[in-house]
């Protein structure tokens, strides 16, 4: 199970978000169209990247 997870944006902008749940005997998705409003942010040259980029 994966919890807390973490993605990085290349560009700003809005994104959409997808929730899966699979139970016993069936599955769902729920989306939501342009629900994060992902911002650039500009670190230090000084700084090391927070948090690996995914994918």
């Amino acid at each position: 199970m994966n919890r807390n997870l973490v993605h990085v944006y290349d560009v700003a902008g809005r994104y959409a978000i997808s929730l899966s749940a699979i139970g016993s005997n069936r599955a769902r998705t729920k989306t939501i169209e342009q629900y994060l409003n992902a911002a650039l942010v500009t670190l230090p040259a000084t700084a090391t990247h927070p948090v690996p980029p995914i994918g």
